[in-house]
């Protein structure tokens, strides 16, 4: 995927904001606290949002702001 992006975290805190440069869209994503199972191996339910709200707007959203090569 051809992103620009930037996180941060602090005290539980979350953020990406996710620049998709073939359609020029971007997303911001914002957590005020991070989720987990609980269980030491599973990675944080958060994340794993971010990273599927990210991919699902690449393949759904982002392509519809795309313009036509000559239109750039």
């Amino acid at each position: 995927m051809d992103f620009v992006a930037h996180s941060g975290s602090q005290n539980g805190s979350i953020s990406h904001f996710y620049l998709h440069l073939p359609s020029r869209a971007a997303c911001l994503v914002a957590f005020n606290a991070e989720a987990t199972t609980g269980e030491q191996q599973d990675p944080p339910n958060t994340r794993i949002l971010d990273r599927d709200l990210r991919d699902y707007l690449a393949k759904t959203v982002f392509p519809i702001f795309a313009k036509a090569p000559d239109a750039r």
